[in-house]
């Protein structure tokens, strides 16, 4: 469960809505979802770029585990590019060009918070990016969110590892991930790369529809069981 509360500027400095995560703590897995969330704050803890959501804190009540982070998002990615979408199917064009000016700048933007994450002392390799771990917030700022299933590493060398990988989403999941390969920070290049081709999808006036038909998936739908998933499309970039 995710959602905003308010603060007192009186009492904190500053009056504005956090991003609160909240995640139920049952009996029977309590132990294994306590060690989720902690890891997750472990994770965000330490973490200061204006691109990467920020931790404010974390607590504990009435069975519930919550992460408090901050800013508030307005969107997450893929809801943005379908409303740029919806403004120019309504012929809202100024809306919409004011809407896709921003998204040439989340390219730069989220390139500067992977790299970020891969450079830090502790690497962190993300594992799941994709527009719905991507957040935009009332000022047009664009955030990388959810660190729920990232890890961190001392070297590089330490971040390639393989085996069956869990959490990961397969659309935007790299060949070696899928394969059980090994595999280090680039999963994460080659997830945000799927992200971007995205982008450049809906700033070509493009729905993402077009984008499944280009690699051959649009008399596939897309289901829980049958995803779309770009890794299979590999060969067909130049």
């Amino acid at each position: 469960m995710l959602y905003a509360c308010g603060t007192d500027e009186r009492h904190h400095g500053f009056a504005d809505l956090v991003a609160v995560k909240s995640v139920k703590i049952k009996r029977g897995d309590r132990k294994k979802k306590l060690d989720e969330v902690r890891e997750e704050v472990k994770n965000l803890q330490g973490l200061s770029h204006v691109h990467v959501i920020a931790l404010l804190g974390s607590f504990v009540h009435c069975g519930r585990f919550g992460i408090v982070m901050f800013p508030v998002a307005q969107y997450h990615l893929g809801n943005y590019m379908r409303k740029i979408y919806e403004l120019l199917y309504r012929e809202d064009l100024v809306s919409a060009s004011l809407m896709m000016g921003r998204l040439r700048g989340f390219f730069s933007c989220l390139c500067s918070a992977l790299l970020y994450l891969h450079t830090l002392e502790r690497k962190i390799k993300h594992r799941d990016i994709k527009p719905e771990n991507i957040l935009v917030d009332q000022h047009g700022n664009v955030l990388l969110t959810d660190f729920g299933i990232s890890k961190r590493y001392d070297s590089t060398e330490e971040a390639t590892t393989d085996g069956p990988s869990k959490g990961r989403t397969v659309k935007y999941a790299a060949p070696e991930v899928m394969q059980g390969g090994p595999r280090g920070l680039d999963i994460d290049v080659f997830s945000l790369g799927c992200v971007f081709l995205e982008m450049a999808t809906v700033l070509s006036d493009l729905e993402i529809r077009a984008l499944y038909n280009w690699i051959g998936k649009d008399d596939i739908e897309e289901t829980v069981l049958q995803p779309v998933s770009y890794y299979d499309a590999i060969d067909m970039i130049p």
